[in-house]
């Protein structure tokens, strides 16, 4: 766990695959945000290499879910969404070649025989003072499809980065 983004585990790796620790990585940016008043940024400071932030939920087997991020980025093509079951294939989507901030949604179907997996948004070959954003992330079950768009409401739990709490909530029914 990192004490800036609390029940989130970040992994940074130099291009050359060595760990790195180094202060500045991953901050809170309030001059650059989609919502609620300041973001996460990520920049690899001492050197290129790639970076992932995960964190560990709990998934129904065999129930479908919506995964979404709110991302910005420098090197926007860089910059996935994850899903990783606890059995069977990860489910990935990468950023559109934008600038801007742009939401990445991924609709999954959990294999019946996972009930856990891992939430993970990542970036390869990031180049040295390049930045990536996230504004916030959400996890959300998908009951069935006629229904799917209002469930989705109301299960939705953002992770707004306006709270002291950042990226430390994902709650699924």
């Amino acid at each position: 766990n990192e004490p800036l983004h609390p029940g989130w585990i970040s992994h940074l790796r130099s291009a050359r695959e060595g760990a790195l620790f180094a202060p500045g990585n991953i901050t809170f940016d309030t001059k650059n945000f989609k919502t609620g008043g300041r973001s996460l940024k990520v920049c690899m400071v001492q050197e290129p290499g790639s970076w992932r932030l995960l964190q560990r939920v709990a998934l129904k087997p065999g129930a479908r879910y919506r995964a979404t991020a709110v991302v910005k980025g420098e090197e926007a093509l860089n910059l996935r969404l994850e899903v990783r079951p606890a059995t069977g294939p990860s489910f990935i989507k990468r950023a559109a070649d934008t600038k801007e901030w742009q939401t990445i949604t991924m609709d999954f179907t959990n294999p019946a025989n996972s009930s856990g997996g891992t939430f993970i948004v990542w970036s390869s070959k990031t180049n040295m003072h390049k930045n990536a954003w996230l504004d916030s992330v959400s996890l959300k079950e998908l009951i069935n499809e006629e229904t799917a768009a209002e469930i989705a409401r109301e299960r939705d739990f953002f992770i707004h980065t306006s709270t002291s709490e950042i990226f430390n909530l994902f709650i699924i029914y």
